[in-house]
């Protein structure tokens, strides 16, 4: 699916028409409206979504993952190659999860009759990928594998990377966090549990004294607690 893009994708897609069972190249909305278009005409049971600059991580990646697909799961996720780093899918996914970050969709095969169903947002440039995985995960309460197989090669430069390099992403989730949870549920994406994580072990590496270890420990914890209870 293109966008009538000028930068020879509609060329590549001339010259590939063999191997590619539809394509289209045409003016569109933005990626989600491309993404929705994708999804009204595919055929099979499970989508996942490739932008221009991914690839599969392995020529036999499909093969790996089709005997898992079988268990019928809503979403099975793999594992992805970030700058020549391996970076696997997480074991479970929970809102501490989900305020926080979101499953990679180059690399997260979701069953075709969720989308249909409920097509992904076209009212948000970016995220709404994300959202779609919090309603059928968290609110809906969906069923989630977690593959072992890498499923593919990550461009870091798409749309979603660089707002979060320039910290515009709370200016989509914030809004949409709104729309299925309270208040003090979202508090849990302000107070960025794994942010603190971080910063709390590093000064536990430079503090020698336990009585000043266990202050720290109860420092963190009051502040999780407020946030919480805001």
């Amino acid at each position: 699916i293109d966008g009538g893009s000028t930068d020879g994708s509609k060329t590549l897609l001339e010259d590939q028409a063999a191997r590619v069972d539809h394509w289209v190249s045409e003016p569109d909305g933005g990626i989600y409206p491309a993404m929705n278009k994708g999804i009204a005409i595919a055929s099979g049971e499970y989508l996942l979504f490739m932008n221009s600059g991914d690839t599969f991580y392995g020529a036999g990646v499909l093969e790996q993952v089709a005997p898992a697909l079988e268990r019928h799961r809503d979403f099975y996720t793999g594992g992805v190659c970030l700058d020549g780093k391996i970076r696997k899918a997480p074991t479970s996914v929970g809102p501490l999860f989900f305020f926080n970050q979101s499953l990679p969709h180059q690399s997260t095969f979701i069953r075709a009759e969720l989308l249909k169903a409920r097509p992904y947002r076209e009212d948000v440039p970016i995220v709404a990928d994300w959202e779609q995985q919090l309603y059928e995960l968290l609110v809906r309460d969906g069923t989630y594998e977690c593959l072992e197989t890498v499923i593919c090669n990550y461009d870091t430069t798409g749309i979603s990377s660089v707002c979060l390099a320039e910290g515009k992403l709370d200016n989509y989730v914030l809004p949409m966090l709104r729309d299925h949870f309270s208040e003090r549920m979202i508090a849990a994406h302000r107070f960025n549990v794994h942010d603190v994580r971080f910063k709390l072990r590093t000064l536990l590496e430079h503090v020698d004294s336990v009585r000043e270890r266990i202050r720290l420990l109860r420092y963190s914890l009051k502040l999780f607690f407020t946030a919480i209870h805001k």
